[in-house]
């Protein structure tokens, strides 16, 4: 499905300009008929499930526990083990 630069900055939650920007530095595929720029869909589709799926296993491994630890621990974004007692 095609959807015109209107509907891809709906679509994405993106101001229009920058999904203009994004086509000219080819950033994202459309072809031109003419008069507008039509963007294909299923490239965000894929890359969203992609995204949704990194974050689900970002999510699982900061929720691993440590073995050996007592309290709630929680691994921060940057790396480092956090430790809460409860």
């Amino acid at each position: 499905m095609y959807l015109t630069i209107q509907e891809t900055a709906e679509y994405l939650s993106l101001p229009e300009p920058v999904i203009e920007k994004l086509i000219l530095q080819r950033r994202i595929r459309a072809v031109h008929d003419g008069e507008q720029y039509l963007i294909n869909r299923d490239q965000f589709d894929i890359y969203l499930q992609q995204l949704e799926k990194y974050r689900q296993l970002v999510e699982e491994w900061l929720n691993e526990p440590l073995p050996g630890r007592s309290g709630h621990q929680r691994r921060g974004l940057n790396g480092y083990w956090r430790i809460w007692n409860v």
